[in-house]
């Protein structure tokens, strides 16, 4: 299967708000990690998809909980985003948790801040020292910013969250979770972070807190400040996202999540985990090898053309087309053909089709020259023969004629240039019907064709036919008359 190249976001859930049940402010959760970048997945492999629940916020003056981790998996592909960290509380811990992006802390938790992931997310606001009217929570950090610091008594916002276009919308993910109002900082909880966080609780109001938003991983805000009542708990964490999108041109469709359309895009988007599957557009045939005809070039003799070798999804089925000199023999559409008379002195191609549930492709042969000989001519154009020296064998010729047959037999020999012709041994001889021979000194030459007879007729249509007679000639009137590319001594035989 083939390999396309595909874009995705992987967002894991943010982590849980702090509860308070003092007078320190408490913090806000971390946004869920955030990735982006680009993979190549195969096409017919199911890919796992792991979409993080954002964590619970607290309870009775506890922190909140981490956030879970978002993933994809699959055939060389391993992405996984940090579930974001928990806000500090006032009771059981008051710094923040370490995640995707690290939650802010307690307003008694002082720098012990929630530690980022690298490349993910940022780390959490610092929180106070729980004295007088410092002690205000931190803002769980977001994709996009460090969570907010207190200042004084008045809680950190959540850090920003980081914009994606991968939907063909410009949308914020995985902003941080405000901190909680504090007794010495007003009645207003922080700001949650652009992305989905959580605003931190107000004092006034019981259960203000905000959770982060589902599906934007972001952070829960911290509860606010309410004590004794011990009713403000943190806020919970978004859940995350994971979304993949790819060039609806270059893959034929693909499952999972769900789907949607942009300009060229098409876009899955996994709000729960489920299983991504990509499908190949379907491959036209494309010839890779040409097709080949092999046989002997005589009348008679059966010719087989290949398919050659081709690309392109299954199933391909060939067909075949015969030709000669670039004209259709009717009928002949097997990938074997038997040579006739009339292919004499004509040049054979096979076509070959290959057609699939896509379309089609069609690939043409090597070329495949038939002589059938009738009459024997050497020329002695550019022989360069010192005397006493014969000329070359061209061997025992032997075919069947038939009416009408007067195709010629050609072979020349190459000029040596500036040669003194004394000794001949290995020059090539050019045969017309695609050949070779080697010239070697004191060769006899002997050229014989056998003619066959048909009955019942007249024979008064085989006029042009020379039966050769097989015969020795050597030159022996001197060098060849030479001038420039001309020779004018040439001799025929017959």
């Amino acid at each position: 299967m083939a390999t396309y190249s595909v874009d995705y976001l992987v967002v894991a859930g943010g982590g849980g708000g702090g509860s308070s049940n003092s007078n320190d402010g408490v913090a806000g959760g971390g946004a869920g990690g955030l990735l982006a970048n680009s993979t190549a997945m195969t096409a017919g492999t199911p890919y796992t998809i792991t979409v993080g629940t954002g964590g619970a916020g607290g309870t009775a003056g506890n922190s909140g909980s981490s956030g879970a981790n978002s993933s994809i998996s699959g055939t060389a592909v391993s992405v996984t985003s940090i579930g974001g960290g928990y806000g500090g509380g006032d009771a059981n811990t008051t710094a923040g948790g370490n995640g995707g992006s690290g939650g802010g802390a307690s307003g008694s938790g002082g720098t012990s801040v929630g530690l980022g992931t690298t490349g993910q997310g940022n780390n959490g606001g610092q929180g106070g020292n729980g004295t007088g009217s410092n002690q205000g929570p931190g803002g769980g950090g977001g994709a996009g910013a460090v969570g907010g610091n207190r200042s004084g008594g008045t809680p950190g916002a959540g850090g920003a969250g980081s914009s994606s276009s991968i939907t063909g919308t410009a949308i914020n993910y995985a902003g941080g979770g405000g901190g909680g109002s504090s007794n010495a900082g007003g009645t207003t909880g922080g700001a949650g972070g652009a992305g989905g966080g959580g605003k931190g609780g107000d004092a006034t109001t019981i259960a203000s807190v905000v959770a982060g938003t589902n599906g934007l991983g972001g952070g829960g805000g911290g509860g606010g400040y309410n004590y004794p009542t011990n009713t403000n708990y943190g806020g919970a964490g978004g859940s995350g996202v994971v979304i993949v999108r790819y060039l609806t041109a270059a893959i034929s469709s693909g499952s999972g999540g769900t789907k949607t359309t942009s300009g060229s895009y098409t876009i899955h988007t996994f709000t729960t985990s489920g299983t991504l599957t990509l499908t190949d557009v379907p491959g036209a045939p494309v010839n890779t090898v040409a097709p080949a005809i092999t046989g002997t070039a005589s009348l008679g003799q059966v010719l087989t053309c290949s398919t050659g070798t081709w690309t392109g999804d299954a199933t391909i089925v060939y067909t075949y087309q015969w030709q000669r000199t670039s004209a259709n023999i009717s009928g002949e559409t097997a990938n074997t053909y038997t040579i006739t008379g009339t292919d004499s002195g004509k040049v054979l191609t096979c076509i070959v089709t290959g057609t699939n549930s896509v379309s089609s492709g069609a690939a043409t042969s090597n070329t495949f020259t038939v002589i059938l000989i009738g009459l024997g001519i050497v020329p002695s154009t550019d022989l360069g023969f010192a005397p006493g020296q014969t000329l070359l064998t061209i061997g025992s010729v032997t075919t069947t004629l038939t009416e009408s047959s007067a195709v010629p037999f050609t072979a020349t020999m190459t000029k040596v240039v500036g040669d003194d012709y004394t000794n001949l041994a290995n020059q090539t001889v050019a045969v017309a019907a695609g050949n070779t021979a080697t010239l070697t000194e004191s060769t006899a030459t002997s050229i014989s064709a056998k003619m066959a007879r048909v009955t019942s007729d007249d024979y008064t249509n085989l006029t042009k036919v020379t039966p050769a007679v097989a015969t020795t000639y050597s030159a022996s009137d001197g060098s060849p008359i030479v001038s420039g590319a001309t020779v004018t001594n040439q001799q025929y035989w017959s």
